[in-house]
């Protein structure tokens, strides 16, 4: 005689076969377990306890096992529903020191495998592969179709916003292109309309700033980066470059300036000569007649200089020239033809032409 199969009491998922569940709602409730009579305290039914009584402890809420109609972890395909095979959803090949759980998943895919297949504003998010054995062709991953999230912002470019203004991006997303597919992938930027023009003097290097500026680096906004590292550029702002202060030598200067040392000549000890301190930057003299100076003699001034005693072979080119006045009002050598070719023939950079 089929007699139907007994209960099984649970506690928990764990305690029933694969395919099936601890389902709290067909057990009983807490108390003593049902295998004991009931019990009172209170014979007499005086509202006090006797003191000869004694109960069965109270244990937690049970449950019963019972088969899932819709079944995830599983052993076999048989303890799947129809439609599904019992596939392990991770590489067949586990990496070392992970495990592999099998549940039930779809022989054939459900909903969507592209975007293609979604709304004009949606996409497909892929929830399940079908299992792949090695050597065989891989049937398609399936998903459903979800709505793009786009963050709650204003512009992604300049031309999104109103003129006068512009769009100052704060937070970005990372594109992945998948492996195996040739995509095209940047970053997407968004963010909100500004009413002020950003700086006209924006630079990201000194060579987009002009003769005498350098780029100076400004507080950037609180732009949020992707997630594989890449930040939006931060724009400086050229500014003019500050006139050094210190020097060892006129070309240290600036336009209109000369070195002048604190010390004329080098210090020496022992044949070891050490570099003189360095000097300031003063206004240059108006020249009322020119001195040649220096350790070997390169150096054509209104007054006696000093420099550092490195000799370069160049200055040998000094016998073709002259030390004097120039067109620009400042003493120096005069860049005849002959001296210009010897500059060049020792790497040296020519004088300018007036």
């Amino acid at each position: 005689v089929c007699v139907p199969k007994p209960q099984t009491w649970c506690w928990s998922d764990f305690d029933c076969q694969a395919g099936e569940y601890c389902a709290f709602d067909q057990g009983w409730g807490g108390g003593a377990d049902p295998a004991f009579a009931p019990c009172t305290c209170d014979a007499d039914g005086d509202g006090k306890d006797d003191a000869d009584c004694t109960c069965a402890a109270p244990v937690a809420p049970a449950g019963v096992c019972t088969v899932n109609p819709n079944p995830t972890q599983c052993n076999s395909d048989a303890d799947c529903g129809p439609g599904a095979t019992c596939a392990c959803l991770s590489d067949p090949n586990c990496p070392m020191c992970d495990v592999c759980f099998f549940q039930c998943v779809p022989t054939a895919p459900v909903g969507c495998t592209t975007d293609g297949e979604c709304g004009s504003d949606q996409v497909c998010q892929i929830d399940i592969c079908p299992p792949c054995w090695y050597g065989a062709e891989c049937p398609p991953c399936s998903g459903t179709c979800v709505d793009v999230q786009q963050p709650d912002y204003e512009c992604t470019t300049d031309g999104d916003c109103k003129d006068g203004s512009f769009c100052q991006l704060e937070v970005c997303a990372s594109c992945v292109c998948e492996e195996g597919f040739d995509c095209d992938c940047q970053p997407q930027c968004w963010g909100t309309c500004q009413p002020q023009e950003p700086p006209p003097t924006g630079c990201l290097s000194d060579s987009e700033c002009a003769d005498g500026e350098w780029c100076a680096p400004t507080p950037c906004p609180a732009i949020a980066c992707a997630e594989d590292g890449w930040c939006p550029p931060c724009y400086g702002q050229c500014i003019p470059k500050e006139e050094p202060t210190t020097c060892f030598s006129d070309s240290d200067c600036g336009k209109g300036q000369v070195c002048q040392m604190n010390a004329q000549d080098p210090a020496c000890w022992d044949g070891w000569c050490f570099a003189p301190p360095a000097g300031q930057c003063v206004p240059a003299p108006e020249p009322t007649e020119c001195v040649v100076s220096g350790c070997s003699g390169e150096i054509c001034a209104g007054e006696a200089m000093a420099s550092i005693c490195i000799y370069s072979p160049w200055y040998q080119c000094l016998q073709l020239t002259k030390c004097g006045v120039q067109a620009d009002g400042n003493c120096g050598w005069t860049p005849t033809p002959e001296f210009q070719a010897c500059l060049e023939s020792y790497g040296a950079k020519p004088l300018p032409m007036p």
